[in-house]
Formats: structure tokens, C-alpha cells, sequence
């Protein structure tokens, strides 16, 4: 499968820092998930729409950045798998510019992948765009370009309206201890609050009827926000979060220390929304905050020692989470490719609608396999 063969071939490139091991990477990545679709089940529904065009519908069913990029390829009587594989290039291009600027930019990309690689890199497309996009404005902070810093995150967010969530590496990305600690407990509590009443009040946001909509998707799923608190991925998490604690113990400076207490927020921080349903696709934006925190501490400690062995273990087994769910592991055996013709794409579908109705009886999302 080219899910796996990727993340593994990531894992064990991640404790090398040649820069030719960093371009294959992405070489690899792009081309073998952009010439490749098909893979999980959010394509149906972008395949659909981007044909929906046709009959110049005016509702904009998602963010405009996406939809008038789908717009534009369509205009010019392109083909959804050539919109898809440019997506693909456009994430995986910005990924490596990201993990370009780290000091370990093969264990970077191997993070970046390990927790996106599937939901966002190959299934949820549209915030994958916004995350890779939102990965690069961290730089800017440090820096205190706010300007520029501000306008990837607004830009970020015409692709997928969490990119907001990119303002919290002004929390992440801490130069006093004291004040870290209190604005990150201050923030945390205030998103983890916020959202959760939204999400109990969904009324609130009626003015933005998409956002509203969504929630209420999330509410028919509502089980899951409880069983979600034993998902063996959250457990992870909090493992992470004390191994990358613990490195604090291994003679840091001030500013290496300082920089993995972000890194330990963040990985705090993700489970925090790991364990509320309706917060799961925020964690992702943690994931470069994460990075950017224990960058310095690896580089100093080298490839080969006991806590970036645990580190890259951990990242390991949350990159394998998709082999837990039967209706995944059956979305990576099959896939479309840019020169498969619609019977294939037909047959495909209602093989994943197969798969879906068994997984999700009451389906609301993938609307083609409400109908197949």
C-alpha cells in the first residue's frame, strides 16, 4: 500500500539531515499521491462537485479559495484528477519548504506526514492545503513579522475556515516562561470552551450557515465525542507529551527549554481536541508547533539517542492509527489513477458506498453513497 510504504521509508530517512534524502522525499510523496486518487472517502464528494459546475449552481459549498481554484480548472475543461494531482503538488511543495527551514528536515517531514499523511494529505484535501499554508507563517513569529504572519493566516483560511487556529502559534512559540505558561493556559481553555458551546449551541452560528451545518453533522455523531476519550491515539498523545517533557532534563539552554515547553503545549493541545469529536481537525494545527519546538533540541543531541528513538516510535504508531478502522485500511488497498476512465470511477465509488453503509449506516457526509 502507498500509504505505508511511504510512512516508512519517512520513519527511517527521519534520522538523516541530507537535504538530497528531503527532496526525494517530496518527490516521492507528491507524484506517488498526485498521479494516485481515490484514496478514503472525501474525494466522492469533491469529484462530484467539481462536475456539479457544469449548471453554474451559485451556493459555494465550501471555503472560496478552494472553490474557484476548482473554478479555474474547470474552466480550462481540466479533469478532477488533474485539479487533484495539482492540489497534491501544491501541499507536499509547501511541506518541503517548511521542513526546508527546520534543522532536522527529514524527521520534519516524517512528523508532518506521520500525523497528516492520510486524513489531510490524501483525504481531507482542503484543510491540508490550509494546514501547509498555515506550517509556514511559524517562522514569522519568532521574527515578529505579524503582518505577514497574519495575511498566510487569513489566506490559509479561504481554504479551510481552522486555519484560524494558526494564531495560536503566538501562544506556541514562547519567549517568557511565566507569561507561556499563562497565556497558554488561558488560550487552551478558551478555544476548548468556546468551541465546545458553539458546538452545544450550534443556533450561534447560524449567520455562517456552512459552519452551522457542519456541527450539526458532528452532533449525529455525537457518541463519538464520548468514546473518543479512550481512542488509543489520545493516549498517545499524552505519552508524547511526556517524553518530549522529559527532554527538558537533558541539559537544554534557556531558549532550547523554552522552546520544548511549546513543544509540550502543543502536544497537550492536542489532545485536548483529540478527545472532543468536533475538535479533531484542530490538533493538526499543533503538529508544526510540535516541529518547530524540539527542532533545536534534536539537532544538538544528533540522530541516534534514547529520547528521539522514543519520539519518532511514538510519531510511528499515530501514523499506523489508520490501520485500527477496517473502512480505512480498505480505502488504501484500492485506489484511481490520473488515467483511470469513469468506469473505473464508478466502480470505485460504489465500492467505497459499500464499505461506508457498513462502517456508517446513518452516513450524512458522502452524499453519492446516500443515494447509491
Amino acid at each position: 500500500m502507498i500509504y505505508y510504504s511511504l510512512l516508512f521509508w519517512f520513519f527511517l530517512m527521519s534520522f538523516t539531515k541530507s537535504k538530497k534524502i528531503l527532496i526525494s522525499s517530496f518527490l516521492i510523496s507528491a507524484l506517488s499521491l498526485g498521479l494516485t486518487y481515490g484514496h478514503g472517502y472525501d474525494w466522492i464528494n469533491y469529484s462530484q462537485i467539481y462536475s456539479d459546475l457544469k449548471y453554474e449552481n451559485s451556493d459555494v459549498p465550501f471555503e472560496y479559495g478552494y472553490y474557484y481554484a476548482m473554478k479555474l480548472f474547470y474552466y480550462f475543461s481540466a479533469p478532477y484528477s488533474l485539479f487533484h494531482f495539482s492540489i497534491t503538488i501544491c501541499i507536499f511543495y509547501l511541506i518541503y519548504t517548511f521542513c526546508k527551514k527546520t534543522l532536522n528536515p527529514n524527521l520534519s517531514f516524517f512528523v508532518m506526514f506521520s500525523f497528516a499523511g492520510y486524513f489531510l494529505f490524501m483525504e481531507q484535501m482542503r484543510q491540508g492545503l490550509a494546514i501547509s499554508i498555515v506550517a509556514l507563517s511559524i517562522f514569522m513569529v519568532p521574527t515578529k513579522q505579524y503582518v505577514r504572519f497574519t495575511v498566510m493566516i487569513l489566506l490559509a483560511t479561504m481554504f479551510h475556515f481552522t486555519a484560524i487556529f494558526g494564531f495560536l502559534y503566538l501562544v506556541l512559540t514562547p519567549k517568557n516562561q511565566f507569561l507561556f505558561k499563562t497565556k497558554y493556559l488561558i488560550a487552551s481553555s478558551l478555544v476548548i470552551f468556546s468551541v465546545m458551546f458553539i458546538y452545544f449551541n450550534p443556533g450561534i452560528v447560524s449567520f455562517i450557515p456552512a459552519l452551522e451545518l457542519k456541527i450539526n453533522l458532528y452532533k449525529a455523531q455525537e457518541q463519538t465525542l464520548i468514546n473518543s476519550i479512550f481512542f488509543l491515539s489520545s493516549i498517545l498523545y499524552l505519552i508524547l507529551a511526556a517524553v518530549v517533557f522529559l527532554m527538558k532534563y537533558h541539559k537544554p539552554d534557556n531558549k532550547e527549554s523554552l522552546m520544548i515547553d511549546g513543544a509540550v503545549c502543543s502536544a497537550l493541545f492536542m489532545y485536548q481536541t483529540k478527545i472532543a469529536f468536533l475538535l479533531q481537525r484542530v490538533q493538526y494545527y499543533a503538529v508544526p508547533s510540535l516541529i518547530y519546538g524540539t527542532d533545536r533540541y534534536f539537532y544538538r543531541i544528533g540522530p541516534i539517542s534514547i529520547f528521539r528513538i522514543m519520539y519518532v516510535v511514538i510519531i510511528l504508531a499515530i501514523g499506523l492509527m489508520p490501520l485500527r478502522y477496517e473502512i480505512y485500511r480498505n480505502s488504501l488497498t484500492s485506489f484511481l489513477t490520473i488515467t483511470s476512465d469513469k468506469y473505473q470511477i464508478r466502480d470505485l465509488i460504489e465500492k467505497r458506498c459499500y464499505d461506508l453503509r457498513i462502517a456508517d449506516p446513518e452516513n450524512t457526509v458522502i452524499k453519492e453513497c446516500m443515494n447509491n
